[in-house]
């Protein structure tokens, strides 16, 4: 029985960002890389080299492919080994509300361009994605950006303004 309240995704364009984990005053260490797997707006999951135990609470930051910054303090709910690894689950304990529905909006539009991908449907891409900024997909629309005419639309809202 699926337990989550958000939909977790997992994008290419996210492989290789790297996550930040620092640990909250009063300790004091290194900080630790990880390598985020997937994703959604109550959490995440991450590969690390280290291990942490369950329940430990840590501040997170990094920064998306579009320049979106998440910093939340996270609890690690669930360390795994795997591959000389550790797959960690952690829930964000302070994301902001913003952050949230920017994840949560990330998530609807790559599940559903996922689906369109599958079912073949003809117009697969949209522009108007909240994930278009980070979609590496070979179906991605290269927006048509007619520069004459938007220069012509320029032109014509000046010649008839009421300042003339």
């Amino acid at each position: 029985m699926e337990r989550r309240k958000h939909k977790r995704f997992s994008a290419t364009a996210f492989i290789n960002i790297p996550v930040l984990l620092e640990p909250l005053p009063p300790y004091f260490g290194n900080s630790i890389k990880g390598k985020l797997i997937d994703l959604s707006a109550g959490g995440m999951a991450i590969l690390i080299d280290q291990y942490i135990p369950a329940l430990t609470r840590l501040s997170l930051g990094m920064a998306f492919p579009d320049k979106t910054v998440l910093d939340s303090i996270i609890e690690i709910k669930r360390t795994i080994p795997k591959d000389n690894k550790y797959l960690i689950g952690i829930e964000f304990l302070t994301i902001s509300v913003q952050a949230q529905n920017r994840i949560e909006a990330m998530s609807a539009a790559y599940i559903d361009c996922e689906s369109r991908i599958r079912d073949k449907v003809p117009e697969i891409c949209r522009t108007d994605c909240a994930f278009y900024g980070m979609c590496t997909k070979s179906e991605r629309l290269v927006p048509v950006v007619d520069l004459d005419v938007a220069l012509n639309l320029v032109f014509q809202k000046l010649e008839n303004s009421p300042l003339r």
